[in-house]
Parts: C-alpha cells; sequence; structure tokens
C-alpha cells in the first residue's frame, strides 16, 4: 500500500492540485459529498493539576466566548477579529489573593498547528500546543496569574492568536479550526487570605529594547519559555553532512514544496539552553526542556501523544529566570537591551524613587557555552552505524547589589547545569536517491540527562533574609524507527512498513525557599510519561499505549496525584488523589503543583 508523501505533512492547495490524476478525483469526489453533522467534542484528558482556589467570592471577567482562534498565514478569505477588550471587575478591587486564567478550547478539525495562544496588553497569558486528533476534541488549561496582578488593574487591549499550517488532507473550507472560551477570576484578599506581596510592574519583552523602566527595582525575573520540538534530535553539522544524518526519514516535520520531498532533521548539536543578556551581558540561563511535538515525524502523525498529552503539550509553565543580581542596572536610566523573550516582573522599592547599586561578580560572562561531542559514526556499504555522544557542564556566579530604603541588599546567585545526551544512530539505504524504488530505514534512539541547580539568597546588612533553591530535571529516552520504500514515477510515494515511536519522559522539580521569619517552604512535582506506537500505512496501529501520572507535594500538606493509562487509542484506567492522605487531593490555595514559579512574595 501506498500513500503520496506529499499529502501527509504540510502542503499548499496548489501543490495538492497539482497531484496526479488519481488524487485530484478522489478531491473532487469529496467536494460533492455533503459534510456529516457535527458531532459533539470529546475531551482530552489529561493528569494535569487545576489551579488551586482562595476562599471567598470572586469576580469572574469573561475575555472571550466561543470566539475563533484566527489562523496566522491562511491568507485566504476575510480576516477573524481576534481581537477583546479586558476591564478590571469594579466589584473586586485590588489587591487580590488569587487570580487564575480558565480557558476551555475546541478543535473542529485536524489543523497542523503549532501553538495558540492569549495576549493581554502585549503580555502572553497563555500560550500552548495543541493536540493533532482527528475529529472535534475539547481541552480545558489553567493558568495562575497572581504574580500578574499589576496587568490587570488597568483596561487593556487583548488578542488570540494560532500559529498554524493548513492540512491538505482536510482544507476545512468555512470551517474554523479553533475556537475557545477564556475568563480570568478574580478572589479578593481577606484577613484570612491576604494577598500575597505580587510584583508592582510587568512588562512584555521581545528581545530586544525595554524602554521606560523603573528606576527603583529591588528584585527582577524574567519568565521565558524553555519550550523548543526537535532540538534535542539535532546533531553536529559536519556530521550531519558527511552520513547524510539531514534525511527525509529523520526525526521532523518540515514543509514540503509542490512534489519534492524536504530532508527532515536538524544540525547545530542536541544541546540548546535560553541565555537572557541585560545590556549584552550574560544575566541568566534557562535550560530547555524536551518537549515532544504531537508529530514526531511528517510520516508518524500523533507519535505517541493520542490520547494521553505529552508533558507540556496544551500548556507551557514558563520557566523563571531571577536576574535580581542586575536590579540596578535595569534601575539606571535610559532603555535597557533584555535577550530574550518573556515577560519581565518587578518588585519595586516602596520608599524610595530611585536605587543605586551594580554587579560585583559574574563568571557567566565569557564563560565558554559550547558542548563537547565525540562520535563513533561509520559508513560500511551503504548502512551507517554508531553514535554521537554530547556533553555540557557549567557552574557560575553571579553578584549584585542595590542600595534601597531599607539598606543594602546584596544578591548572591549560583547555577550549575549538567547535560548529557547519547544518540544512537542505524540507518541503511543509499545517500542519494538515484532509482525509482529505493528501501530506507532510519533509526534514532536517544538517552537524555539535564539538571540544573540553582541557589538565590540575599543578604541586608550580611544577616541572610531569604534563600531560594530550585533543581530541575529533563530526562528523555526516545526511540524512533522508520522503515519506508520510496518511489519516484509520476510525483513521489512513500510506503511506511512499521514505523515505530517508543518514549519515555520526566519532568523532575524540587525547591526549597525560606524567608526570614516564616521558615522554609519545600515542593516536589513528578511528571511522568511513558508512550509507544507502531503505525503502518492503512494498518492497525499496533503497541499503542501510554501512561501519564503527576506528583505533587509541598511541606504545608498538599499533596497532588492523578495517574491515566490508555491502549489502543482509549483511556483505561484513571486515578485520582491514590497515594495522598485519605485518597483525596488536597492542595493549598497559595500553592503552584503544576510546576510553575513559586509566589511566596517579599517583605513590604
Amino acid at each position: 500500500m501506498r500513500i503520496p508523501s506529499s499529502l501527509t505533512g504540510r502542503t499548499t492547495l496548489a501543490s495538492v492540485l497539482a497531484l496526479p490524476a488519481l488524487v485530484s478525483l478522489g478531491l473532487a469526489a469529496r467536494a460533492e459529498t455533503a459534510p456529516p453533522p457535527p458531532s459533539p467534542p470529546v475531551p482530552v484528558r489529561t493528569v494535569d493539576p487545576r489551579v488551586p482556589v482562595a476562599a471567598g467570592q470572586p469576580c469572574v471577567v469573561q475575555l472571550i466566548r466561543n470566539r475563533i482562534f484566527p489562523q496566522q498565514d491562511l491568507g485566504a478569505g476575510p480576516p477573524i477579529d481576534a481581537s477583546f477588550t479586558f476591564m478590571p471587575p469594579p466589584a473586586c478591587p485590588r489587591p487580590w489573593s488569587k487570580v487564575i486564567l480558565k480557558a476551555d478550547i475546541t478543535s473542529t478539525r485536524r489543523s497542523i498547528v503549532d501553538t495558540l495562544g492569549l495576549n493581554l496588553g502585549g503580555i502572553t497569558v497563555f500560550h500552548g500546543g495543541v493536540p493533532r486528533f482527528d475529529g472535534v476534541r475539547r481541552w480545558h488549561v489553567e493558568r495562575d496569574l497572581t504574580d500578574y496582578s499589576a496587568l490587570f488593574g488597568s483596561p487593556h487591549n487583548g488578542k488570540m492568536w494560532t500559529v498554524t499550517y493548513d492540512d491538505a488532507i482536510d482544507f476545512g473550507v468555512g470551517t474554523p479550526a479553533f475556537s475557545g472560551t477564556a475568563t480570568v477570576t478574580f478572589y479578593p484578599a481577606t484577613a484570612r487570605i491576604p494577598a500575597p506581596r505580587v510584583p508592582d510592574a510587568v512588562v512584555a519583552i521581545d528581545g530586544q529594547t525595554a524602554r521606560n523602566l523603573p528606576h527603583n527595582v529591588v528584585r527582577a525575573y524574567l519568565d521565558v519559555e524553555n519550550t523548543q520540538p526537535w532540538w534535542f534530535t539535532c546533531v553536529p553539522d559536519r556530521l550531519a553532512a558527511r552520513y547524510a544524518l539531514i534525511d527525509i526519514y529523520a526525526p521532523g516535520e518540515n514543509p514540503r514544496e509542490g512534489f519534492a520531498p524536504s530532508g527532515q532533521g536538524c544540525g547545530g548539536s542536541s544541546f540548546r539552553e535560553l541565555v537572557v543578556a541585560v545590556d549584552g551581558t550574560p544575566a541568566g540561563i534557562a535550560p530547555m526542556f524536551p518537549w515532544l511535538s504531537p508529530d514526531l515525524s511528517a510520516f508518524l502523525p500523533n507519535s505517541v501523544n493520542e490520547p494521553i498529552p505529552t508533558p507540556q503539550l496544551l500548556n507551557f509553565v514558563p520557566y523563571r529566570v531571577d536576574l535580581t543580581p542586575f536590579a540596578a542596572v535595569l534601575s539606571d536610566a535610559g532603555p535597557h537591551r533584555i535577550g530574550a523573550a518573556g515577560t519581565l516582573l518587578l518588585y519595586l522599592d516602596h520608599g524610595r524613587a530611585s536605587v543605586t547599586g551594580a554587579v560585583t561578580t559574574n563568571t557567566l560572562a565569557g564563560s565558554s557555552a559550547a558542548p563537547t561531542w565525540t562520535n563513533t559514526l561509520t559508513r560500511t556499504d551503504e548502512t551507517t552505524r554508531g553514535r554521537i555522544v554530547t556533553h555540557q557542564q557549567r557552574r557560575f556566579e553571579i553578584r549584585g547589589f542595590v542600595n534601597t530604603s531599607r539598606g543594602r541588599i546584596e544578591t548572591r546567585l549560583t547555577q550549575a547545569s549538567r547535560f548529557d545526551n547519547t544518540q544512537v544512530f542505524h540507518l541503511e539505504g543509499p545517500q542519494q536517491i538515484t532509482a525509482e524504488f529505493t528501501d530506507k530505514l532510519y533509526v534514532q534512539n536517544l538517552d537524555l540527562a539535564s539538571t540544573t541547580t540553582r541557589t538565590v539568597r540575599q543578604f541586608i546588612g550580611g544577616t541572610l533574609v531569604s534563600r531560594d533553591d530550585l533543581q530541575v530535571s529533563y530526562p528523555l529516552q526516545l526511540a524512533y524507527r522508520l522503515p519506508a520504500t520510496l518511489e519516484v514515477t509520476d510525483g513521489w510515494y512513500t510506503t511506511v512498513k512499521g514505523g515505530s515511536v517508543v518514549a519515555h519522559q520526566q519532568l523532575l522539580q524540587d525547591t526549597d525557599d525560606y524567608r526570614i521569619g516564616e521558615g522554609h517552604y519545600v515542593t516536589h512535582v513528578r511528571r511522568n510519561f511513558s508512550g509507544s506506537r507502531t503505525q503502518t500505512t492503512f494498518e492497525p496501529d499496533t503497541n499503542w499505549s501510554s501512561r501519564a501520572s503527576h506528583r505533587y507535594t509541598d511541606s504545608f500538606g498538599s499533596c497532588y496525584r492523578a495517574a491515566l493509562g490508555a491502549s489502543n487509542g482509549s483511556i483505561q484506567s484513571s486515578s485520582k488523589g491514590i497515594g495522598c492522605p485519605g485518597d483525596q487531593n488536597r492542595v493549598r490555595w497559595f500553592a503552584h503543583p503544576d510546576g510553575s514559579a513559586n509566589s511566596l512574595g517579599w517583605w513590604r
């Protein structure tokens, strides 16, 4: 059995209409068939925890209701109004003990969409991927926006958006790919549930110049997205060229133009990190999360994410980079260049209009970030075998101080990281396609370990007033196998013969936050996912199973546990609370069970 390969990836309408007559006739016959009546949405089930609510009667502000998410690059038809206006709730003035964004999203067809999101006042309040399932699906996401409270104190314009590519198999003419409803819920502060100390300013950063920042910054953070697909499968450029590791059957999902297949895979080595610079000086680093795209290959759609989404598939959890040693630099007059896109959170000195200070130590500046790698790749006849081992390890310290109304505050930040990725390759077939029928095999297995440890201590007059410890680990084991026959006749066609993916992924996070006079607050997050699937053209999938679990505890008695198991595309087991006291989930209102940054505030 065979399928036109140009129908399996991202393809333009013009290229599809240029297919052989048999395919064109099939599309014409489909157009004459009346569309089936809409089916009720099928819920996408996850182990994601809901944001815990605070006590009291909240106020709910509707951002959008059953609105269409516009597709940015379709280019056909009238533009869809993606904007909305937010007005602060008059019945719930600041301060708030809790602010929660809730969104319900529905997909009406399988459109190849990378991400979708909501912006408010230029600030991204939600960004996530989407499950690329067939049929009508619905899923729910939530985000704790309490630290963004300063954004909600005044009216703002907002917009919703997707980054998408129209699916050649389902044009969806006149049918939107996604629609959604979103609200923001505000919980008024009470004597029993007081408002936390939240950032005084929330600033959108586009990776370029930030203007008109306050001059009395005493504490600064940058929320960044550290989720990107594919990078962990990449290889050094020299080896990619020598051993033809950029191949149409490699992991990846590159666009196609007309009939010609594009090479999948990527260069630049399998190490990535996000470096945040302030005025050109490295100021912080975020480790990159190995995000699994729904389609690990253009030929293996829904590789392991159906019916259980992989970690952070639906909701990217920002990683918070601590820029507090640079507080005095950010307070200096004039614009500042912050070399990363994200949301800047600033705590200000309420007793002084401007502060002074300096960065006194920065061993990150000038240090080498280049990973080392070794390889044992060899090619005999038409077979390539061997492995590439990538390693990177670093440690740095940054110190800075600000002179505030409370005295001189010194911040000492130390961070250490270790990254190891072993990629094993087995490739069969010619590097250049010369025959009409060519058998190919692409096998790539990897074992990735990435751990980052960070400690931030603050002193006033030599007295330790706070300490924040964070450790995150992103283990991933991935086995990818794609045997296929490529036929180059009138157009080009591929027959996939038992392509398979096996993935085991974890997200581990431990925190220990100390405040003088308040003691320690300790949290643990354990996210696990395992999935496997073997896919063949027009044949039932085999070895199709997945499991996911999420565990969270903190030192104030919070406990959350959830687990899902699936086989052959349907949920077979589900549990919530099992293993917590009384087998019930109980999470304190201030907790962040999703692993987002703790909001412990600061002294007033």
